[in-house]
């Protein structure tokens, strides 16, 4: 008797192990109430609250993107309930929630394929049609007591009939023509809103509470997938001391979750930092320490940070659209719809072509960003659908030091350039990326900030500047020639004015040179330049000069050529550029 009790007491204890282990966990819905945007990366964070039993429950947070990386989750709850595991697992059988608009879409894609349907049978049956009368004809053809009169009736109806036919024919295949595109259009705003269904991730926990009641759960993750990248706007105005700078972000969203109000913090870090201890590498000045991350490419001018040296801007050449055919991009856009009879050059496609930018929304780049980690708390809750798409998120805007400097080099170019040198921006944990110019409110073009090299001073470019005039003039009778018994010399000089016409006076760097030789028997001697400083190994003349207001300086320069008459010396410089002209002979 005792060994049935203690054996049935044993299975019972199995029996209710058995059934903790398979019960059905309770499904958890939360909300995300705040995102740690990286520059790859994002880290999510999500509260709710649960009403647990005493003892052991199984819970399941659903409905989480399918992008998050398992060894990042983290659950934090009171001190009434103890976490005893959390795995995860991707649900492939609910998918994404669509939202309003993708139904809608969904909906609408419902309506024209059947539209599209009807027309197809309409159009078959006068096909039909069609074939029948062809046999049909072929059949009185061949009776031979026709007369002239039943002949031409027939051949008449014959015409008639097929006429009509052809005519259906060609206006319903016009019409399923036109639905066709109409699916193609929905199908790219779907492609777009990212409305593709994917499997759901879900984080299962078993969680030993002390007695039953609320409690609350702290859910965090990282996601891949998402991002940002560092813009800049940066405006200056009227010579004022300062030049407004304002930090933006472009961030988005390929999660497969939308971001709806959440509290936005963006940061420099890593979200996928190692446990382990840091250890140093050998520090090379050859080279500088780089971060790998998906960032938004834009076609950009580079601009260089230098000790107070001019902007040296190369225009960065346009690569071609990302290598994606049209008919590939529309077999991937339209998916089982598509049909070789219809073009589907919609319109709205060649708006989604022509809004691509030249290489894919988010490439590898190499990108320098702060020696210490930054992160920048957005103030007002931001909203960022899961579709590819960038969106801009202000994160501050800085008043920085600037004075300002005028560059010219009037051989090459006869306006006067004006640079704002800006200071104490190194302090302000930048990343690099492009940077928009603005002068008194007007566009003047977009550079490249970069980090990487150390400067205390940020020169940058507002354009040309009308009310600086300079000219640059070959001093009449300078050009002479003479002969040294076996030796010529050439003389040849220059003069310059600027004019300041600005109500208060201005600093101007001007530039000039005079030829270098690198033969012994040709001498260059500079016989005059009005206190330029010069460079014997470039040639380079500089000028600084302070102009005062509505005040002309004129500045001299000439030099000589010496060289052994057998020689061919061209001493005078002339600017060409290569065009294409009309030819009328």
């Amino acid at each position: 008797m005792k060994r049935i009790t203690i054996l049935l007491l044993l299975c019972s204890f199995f029996c209710s192990a058995l059934l903790a282990q398979n019960e059905a966990p309770t499904p958890i819905k939360t909300d995300i109430h705040a995102v740690k945007l990286h520059l790859q990366g994002a880290e999510v964070m999500r509260k709710v609250s649960v009403n647990l039993k005493a003892g052991r429950n199984h819970l399941v947070f659903t409905n989480l993107s399918a992008k998050l990386y398992d060894q990042t989750i983290q659950v934090a709850t009171s001190q009434q309930a103890k976490v005893i595991s959390v795995t995860s697992k991707q649900n492939f059988m609910e998918r994404r929630q669509a939202t309003p608009r993708i139904k809608a879409l969904n909906d609408s894609l419902e309506m024209l394929r059947d539209a599209i349907d009807l027309l197809a049978n309409e159009r078959g049956s006068y096909q039909e049609e069609q074939t029948l009368l062809k046999q049909n004809r072929s059949m009185k053809s061949s009776q031979q007591n026709l007369t002239v009169a039943e002949l031409q009736s027939m051949s008449e109806f014959y015409r008639k009939r097929n006429f009509d036919i052809n005519k259906n024919i060609t206006r319903l295949t016009k019409s399923i023509t036109a639905l066709n595109r109409q699916v193609f259009d929905h199908k790219l705003q779907l492609y777009e809103l990212n409305a593709d269904k994917r499997a759901m991730a879900e984080i299962f926990l078993v969680v030993e509470a002390e007695r039953a009641g609320s409690t609350d759960f702290d859910l965090r993750y990282v996601v891949s997938d998402a991002g940002w990248a560092a813009i800049y706007d940066l405006e200056a105005s009227n010579f004022a001391n300062t030049i407004n700078l304002e930090y933006r972000a472009l961030a988005y969203n390929n999660t497969g979750i939308d971001w709806n109000k959440v509290a936005l913090t963006l940061s420099t870090g890593d979200p996928l930092q190692s446990m382990s201890q840091p250890s140093l590498s050998v520090w090379n000045l050859g080279g500088s320490s780089a971060y790998q991350i998906n960032t938004i490419v834009n076609t950009t001018v580079d601009i260089s940070v230098n000790d107070n040296a001019p902007i040296q801007q190369q225009v960065i050449q346009e690569k071609s659209y990302y290598g994606v055919t049209k008919e590939a991009e529309i077999k991937t856009i339209i998916g089982a719809d598509f049909s070789e009879e219809i073009d589907y050059n919609t319109t709205e496609f060649e708006r989604y072509r022509n809004n691509q930018p030249d290489a894919p929304n988010i490439v590898l780049e190499t990108l320098e960003v702060p020696e210490f980690n930054a992160d920048f708390k957005i103030e007002k809750p931001y909203t960022i659908p899961s579709d590819r798409k960038p969106y801009s998120v202000d994160i501050k805007r800085f008043d920085l030091p600037a004075t300002y400097k005028y560059y010219a080099v009037p051989k090459l170019d006869k306006d006067a350039f004006l640079l704002a040198q800006v200071v104490g921006w190194e302090d302000l944990d930048l990343v690099s990326g492009p940077i928009n110019i603005y002068n008194n409110k007007k566009y003047i073009g977009q550079s490249r900030l970069s980090i990487d090299n150390l400067s205390d001073t940020l020169a940058v470019s507002l354009g040309r500047d009308p009310s600086v005039v300079l000219s640059r003039k070959k001093v009449k009778g300078s050009s002479q020639k003479v002969f040294l018994g076996t030796s010529k010399k050439a003389s040849i000089a220059y003069d310059i004015v600027v004019r300041n016409n600005h109500s208060k006076a201005i600093n101007i760097e001007i530039l000039d040179q005079v030829p270098i030789s690198s033969d012994k028997d040709v001498i260059v001697t500079i016989d005059e330049k009005t206190g330029a400083a010069d460079d014997a190994k470039t040639g380079v003349l500089s000028w600084d000069l302070v102009i005062e207001p509505s005040q002309n300086k004129s500045l001299n320069f000439g030099f000589s050529i010496k060289y052994p008459k057998d020689k061919q010396v061209k001493i005078e410089y002339k600017k060409s550029r290569k065009m294409e002209q009309q030819r009328y002979f």
